[in-house]
């Protein structure tokens, strides 16, 4: 039973650890790596609707997980090729992981319903925006979930909970991330 504990221990770090990692390269870089993030979430969206489609007809894990990543690539090159597209799913990726970070207002399920709901909406309103303007929302988009998603995964390995503390300091993280992409993308289009 210790080593299961340990096991899930050492898991729940290394997820911590890449969420992080992946957190503050958006807040600093999101801009610069928006291509990648679209391919990225577009090869990982085909490979898991290939999957699970090839699934239902040939149950074989090996196939299915063939057929994924080939559904998976063809996804990563559309996703890249209609960039607009790209932009939108990422920035309502974005503001939808963003919003469920919200804390919910009361317990029950219900209100976890509607946390649900009002982070799908702000998805796609971050979706649409981000398309209409798309380097100054992506900037933003990505500093403020990024430093976000930082602080909230970061501060509490070290002991910091406070809610208040959380979203001050990823906002000022957000702040710096925001600022740092604008100064070294000014000649990007």
């Amino acid at each position: 039973m210790e080593v299961i504990k340990e096991l899930l221990t050492g898991i729940s770090e290394f997820t911590a650890a890449v969420t992080i990692i992946f957190a503050v390269l958006n807040c600093f870089f999101g801009y610069r790596l928006l291509k990648i993030w679209i391919g990225l979430v577009g090869f990982l969206i085909g490979l898991l609707a290939g999957f699970g489609v090839s699934m239902q007809f040939v149950h074989n894990v090996t196939l299915a997980l063939l057929i994924g990543a080939c559904v998976g690539a063809v996804c990563a090159f559309l996703a890249f090729r209609v960039y607009l597209a790209g932009v939108f799913v990422m920035a309502f990726f974005w503001v939808y992981t963003m919003a469920r970070l919200i804390p919910q207002p009361l317990a029950g399920e219900g209100w976890r319903m509607v946390m649900v709901g009002l982070a799908v909406a702000l998805g796609i309103v971050g979706g649409v925006i981000a398309v209409k303007f798309t380097k100054p929302a992506v900037i933003c988009l990505s500093a403020f979930s990024g430093g976000t998603k930082a602080v909230h995964h970061l501060l509490p390995l070290l002991g910091m909970s406070n809610p208040t503390i959380l979203w001050v300091a990823g906002i000022l993280l957000a702040v710096v991330g925001g600022f740092f992409q604008l100064r070294s993308t000014k000649r990007m289009r």
